[in-house]
Protein backbone atom coordinates (compact mmCIF):
# COMPACT_ATOMS: atom_id res chain seq x y z
CA UNK A 1 0.00 0.00 0.00
CA UNK A 2 1.37 3.35 -0.85
CA UNK A 3 0.34 6.74 0.90
CA UNK A 4 0.28 10.05 1.10
CA UNK A 5 0.01 11.32 4.91
CA UNK A 6 -0.51 15.33 5.81
CA UNK A 7 -0.77 16.77 9.04
CA UNK A 8 -2.01 20.18 9.33
CA UNK A 9 -1.74 21.31 12.52
CA UNK A 10 -2.93 25.58 13.81
CA UNK A 11 0.32 26.67 12.64
CA UNK A 12 1.42 25.14 9.53
CA UNK A 13 -1.31 24.54 7.11
CA UNK A 14 -0.04 21.36 3.99
CA UNK A 15 -2.72 21.14 1.99
CA UNK A 16 -6.23 19.50 2.48
CA UNK A 17 -9.22 18.10 0.15
CA UNK A 18 -9.18 19.80 -2.40
CA UNK A 19 -5.65 20.22 -3.57
CA UNK A 20 -5.05 16.66 -2.72
CA UNK A 21 -7.85 15.60 -5.00
CA UNK A 22 -6.41 17.50 -7.28
CA UNK A 23 -3.12 16.11 -7.17
CA UNK A 24 -4.22 12.72 -7.28
CA UNK A 25 -6.45 13.35 -10.58
CA UNK A 26 -2.92 15.14 -12.04
CA UNK A 27 -1.09 11.78 -11.16
CA UNK A 28 -4.33 9.06 -12.88
CA UNK A 29 -4.60 12.11 -15.95
CA UNK A 30 -1.09 13.36 -16.75
CA UNK A 31 1.08 10.62 -14.58
CA UNK A 32 -0.30 7.52 -15.59
CA UNK A 33 -2.31 8.59 -18.99
CA UNK A 34 -5.53 7.58 -18.02
CA UNK A 35 -8.21 9.19 -20.01
CA UNK A 36 -10.40 11.44 -17.57
CA UNK A 37 -14.05 10.07 -18.70
CA UNK A 38 -12.10 6.69 -17.17
CA UNK A 39 -12.28 7.82 -13.43
CA UNK A 40 -14.71 8.22 -11.46
CA UNK A 41 -14.46 9.37 -7.51
CA UNK A 42 -17.31 8.85 -5.02
CA UNK A 43 -17.30 10.84 -2.01
CA UNK A 44 -18.52 9.14 1.31
CA UNK A 45 -17.69 9.70 4.98
CA UNK A 46 -15.19 7.77 7.21
CA UNK A 47 -14.71 7.49 10.62
CA UNK A 48 -12.94 5.58 13.09
CA UNK A 49 -10.99 5.88 16.65
CA UNK A 50 -13.36 8.79 17.31
CA UNK A 51 -12.52 10.99 14.45
CA UNK A 52 -14.51 11.04 10.65
CA UNK A 53 -14.23 13.07 7.85
CA UNK A 54 -14.81 13.18 4.31
CA UNK A 55 -13.29 10.23 2.02
CA UNK A 56 -13.32 10.10 -1.73
CA UNK A 57 -12.60 6.92 -3.13
CA UNK A 58 -11.14 6.86 -7.03
CA UNK A 59 -11.48 4.67 -9.56
CA UNK A 60 -10.19 3.90 -13.21
CA UNK A 61 -12.27 1.25 -16.07
CA UNK A 62 -13.84 -0.03 -12.36
CA UNK A 63 -10.91 -0.29 -10.27
CA UNK A 64 -10.40 1.34 -7.02
CA UNK A 65 -7.38 3.01 -6.91
CA UNK A 66 -6.82 4.62 -4.13
CA UNK A 67 -9.18 6.31 -1.41
CA UNK A 68 -8.66 9.96 0.34
CA UNK A 69 -9.33 10.29 4.08
CA UNK A 70 -9.86 13.62 5.53
CA UNK A 71 -9.63 13.29 9.10
CA UNK A 72 -11.61 16.97 9.94
CA UNK A 73 -13.77 16.20 13.18
CA UNK A 74 -13.92 14.37 16.44
CA UNK A 75 -16.99 12.46 17.55
CA UNK A 76 -18.39 12.59 21.02
CA UNK A 77 -20.10 9.97 23.11
CA UNK A 78 -22.97 12.29 22.51
CA UNK A 79 -22.94 12.57 18.86
CA UNK A 80 -22.05 16.04 18.36
CA UNK A 81 -18.92 16.61 16.79
CA UNK A 82 -16.11 19.47 16.40
CA UNK A 83 -13.07 20.26 14.45
CA UNK A 84 -9.94 18.60 15.06
CA UNK A 85 -7.13 21.21 16.25
CA UNK A 86 -4.77 18.66 13.53
CA UNK A 87 -6.57 17.74 10.35
CA UNK A 88 -4.94 14.77 8.53
CA UNK A 89 -5.27 13.44 5.04
CA UNK A 90 -4.41 9.70 4.79
CA UNK A 91 -4.65 8.65 1.54
CA UNK A 92 -4.57 4.58 0.50
CA UNK A 93 -3.46 3.98 -2.86
CA UNK A 94 -2.72 -0.36 -3.74
CA UNK A 95 0.67 -0.31 -5.13
CA UNK A 96 -0.34 -4.09 -6.74
CA UNK A 97 -3.31 -2.05 -8.85
CA UNK A 98 -1.04 0.29 -10.12
CA UNK A 99 0.81 -2.30 -12.74
CA UNK A 100 -2.30 -3.97 -12.86
CA UNK A 101 -4.20 -0.98 -14.37
CA UNK A 102 -1.61 0.11 -16.71
CA UNK A 103 -0.72 -3.59 -18.53
CA UNK A 104 -4.10 -4.95 -18.38
CA UNK A 105 -3.59 -8.15 -17.06
CA UNK A 106 -6.44 -10.10 -16.12
CA UNK A 107 -5.62 -10.06 -11.97
CA UNK A 108 -3.40 -7.92 -9.90
CA UNK A 109 -1.71 -12.27 -9.00
CA UNK A 110 -0.73 -12.57 -12.52
CA UNK A 111 1.28 -9.97 -12.99
CA UNK A 112 3.44 -9.56 -9.53
CA UNK A 113 3.02 -13.06 -8.60
CA UNK A 114 3.33 -15.20 -12.43
CA UNK A 115 5.80 -17.77 -11.38
CA UNK A 116 3.61 -19.00 -8.28
CA UNK A 117 0.82 -18.83 -9.89
CA UNK A 118 2.21 -21.21 -12.59
CA UNK A 119 3.48 -23.27 -10.01
CA UNK A 120 0.21 -23.83 -8.01
CA UNK A 121 -1.34 -24.47 -11.54
CA UNK A 122 1.03 -27.39 -12.69
CA UNK A 123 1.14 -28.72 -8.84
CA UNK A 124 -2.99 -28.47 -8.60
CA UNK A 125 -3.43 -29.66 -11.87
CA UNK A 126 -5.71 -26.58 -12.21
CA UNK A 127 -5.66 -24.04 -15.20
CA UNK A 128 -4.90 -20.11 -15.24
CA UNK A 129 -8.44 -19.55 -16.69
CA UNK A 130 -11.50 -21.10 -17.91
CA UNK A 131 -14.60 -19.44 -20.25
CA UNK A 132 -16.30 -18.64 -16.95
CA UNK A 133 -13.05 -17.10 -15.30
CA UNK A 134 -12.81 -14.52 -18.70
CA UNK A 135 -16.67 -13.64 -19.19
CA UNK A 136 -16.96 -13.47 -14.94
CA UNK A 137 -14.30 -10.92 -14.47
CA UNK A 138 -15.83 -7.57 -15.19
CA UNK A 139 -18.28 -8.25 -12.74
CA UNK A 140 -17.01 -10.13 -10.29
CA UNK A 141 -16.41 -5.96 -8.37
CA UNK A 142 -20.69 -6.62 -8.12
CA UNK A 143 -19.92 -9.42 -5.50
CA UNK A 144 -18.52 -6.87 -2.62
CA UNK A 145 -20.13 -7.66 0.54
CA UNK A 146 -19.63 -4.36 2.21
CA UNK A 147 -21.88 -2.37 -0.29
CA UNK A 148 -24.24 -5.23 -1.17
CA UNK A 149 -27.21 -6.39 0.83
CA UNK A 150 -28.22 -9.42 -1.61
CA UNK A 151 -25.14 -11.44 -2.84
CA UNK A 152 -27.55 -14.36 -3.99
CA UNK A 153 -29.31 -12.40 -6.13
CA UNK A 154 -26.15 -10.29 -7.46
CA UNK A 155 -24.79 -14.04 -8.31
CA UNK A 156 -28.24 -14.68 -10.34
CA UNK A 157 -27.69 -11.04 -12.15
CA UNK A 158 -24.10 -11.64 -12.96
CA UNK A 159 -24.99 -15.36 -14.46
CA UNK A 160 -27.67 -14.37 -16.33
CA UNK A 161 -25.40 -11.24 -17.75
CA UNK A 162 -23.09 -13.52 -19.12
CA UNK A 163 -25.08 -16.40 -20.57
CA UNK A 164 -24.40 -18.88 -17.26
CA UNK A 165 -26.36 -21.08 -15.01
CA UNK A 166 -25.35 -19.63 -11.82
CA UNK A 167 -24.80 -22.99 -10.10
CA UNK A 168 -22.90 -23.97 -13.42
CA UNK A 169 -20.64 -20.56 -12.89
CA UNK A 170 -19.79 -20.98 -9.45
CA UNK A 171 -19.13 -24.42 -9.96
CA UNK A 172 -16.59 -23.34 -13.04
CA UNK A 173 -15.00 -20.83 -11.12
CA UNK A 174 -14.31 -22.47 -7.82
CA UNK A 175 -10.93 -24.54 -8.35
CA UNK A 176 -9.59 -20.72 -9.87
CA UNK A 177 -10.90 -19.16 -6.85
CA UNK A 178 -9.41 -21.49 -4.36
CA UNK A 179 -6.21 -21.29 -6.53
CA UNK A 180 -5.79 -17.24 -5.98
CA UNK A 181 -6.66 -18.12 -2.27
CA UNK A 182 -3.82 -20.38 -1.78
CA UNK A 183 -1.70 -17.78 -3.53
CA UNK A 184 -3.12 -14.96 -1.48
CA UNK A 185 -2.43 -17.13 1.88
CA UNK A 186 0.50 -17.85 1.07
CA UNK A 187 2.07 -14.31 0.63
CA UNK A 188 0.42 -13.39 3.79
CA UNK A 189 2.28 -15.79 5.74
CA UNK A 190 5.43 -15.08 4.10
CA UNK A 191 5.25 -11.54 5.08
CA UNK A 192 4.08 -12.28 8.33
CA UNK A 193 7.52 -15.40 9.12
CA UNK A 194 9.20 -12.13 7.27
CA UNK A 195 8.20 -10.00 9.88
CA UNK A 196 9.27 -12.20 12.88
CA UNK A 197 5.96 -13.69 13.58
CA UNK A 198 6.32 -17.40 14.65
Amino acid sequence: MLGIQVFNTPGNYVFFKDECVEFNLNWLIDGLGIPVEEITLIEDVWGGGGALGPSVEYFAGGLEIGNMVFMQYKTWPDGSISELDVQVIDTGIGLERIPWLCTGTPSSYSLVFPKTLEYLSKKLEIPLTNAAWEAFGPYCCLLNVDENSDIDATWDKIAKLINYDKTTLRKELQPLRDLYVICDHTRTLLWAIYDGAL
